[in-house]
């Protein structure tokens, strides 16, 4: 065999090295992709619970898999609508991994309140809350959170009068609005970011 020839074989041998050992390079997959597999991941380890994706999505174009991706977990009660428990997750993919918060820690809301959960639980302990909703079953409870300048302008809001009715004697800042409801019974809740529940009122 002439010199040539085994130059070209060893050229040849060191090209398909390399590539036999270099990393396997994956596809780029789609953000909406990317969501479904970290939502499948966290509610195989809290079946039943309400998974809900946290701005912002992040992606590094360096080009491979890189997205982050923060989820909150939301596990509630069934005996206790005043304890829901929550985690945040902050995943990176791909490879999929994630590091884990816990939110609320035996049933206390943390300061200033950052989640809708926070407010439930803190209205909570209310005793005109506690005594009438926390220990009963089928309870609903919906939050919506007001700047100050959406409270001035409650127009904005769909709930406007009976936001209004509650808050207007309470000085103008940013509030939790927590509705409870069971049955034929309703209450609302304002809480500041402390979360301190500055009035209670009936829905009638």
């Amino acid at each position: 065999m002439d010199r040539p020839a085994v130059l070209l074989i060893i050229v040849i041998f060191l090209v398909l090295a390399i590539y036999s050992f270099a990393p396997f390079r994956q596809t780029t997959m789609s953000m909406d992709e990317a969501i479904a597999l970290v939502k499948k991941d966290a509610q195989s380890s809290y079946p039943g619970a309400s998974v809900t994706v946290l701005p912002p999505i992040g992606f590094s174009g360096n080009g491979s898999d890189a997205w982050k991706i923060n989820i909150k977990i939301t596990v509630e009660d069934p005996l206790n609508a005043c304890c829901p428990k929550v985690f945040v997750r902050y995943y990176e993919l791909m490879p999929l991994r994630f590091r884990s918060e816990t939110i609320t820690k035996g049933c206390t809301a943390g300061k200033p309140i950052l989640y809708e959960e926070e407010a439930i639980i803190a209205s909570g302990k209310s005793k005109q809350i506690e005594n009438q909703f926390c220990n009963a079953r089928g309870v609903k409870t919906s939050v919506l959170f007001f700047s100050a300048e959406k409270i001035r302008a409650t127009k904005d809001c769909k709930e406007c009068s009976l936001v209004e009715s509650l808050v207007s004697d309470l000085p103008v800042q940013e509030l939790w609005v927590v509705e409870w409801s069971y049955g034929k019974y309703s209450k609302l809740a304002a809480v500041n970011r402390s979360g301190d529940v500055l009035k209670v009122m009936e829905v009638v």
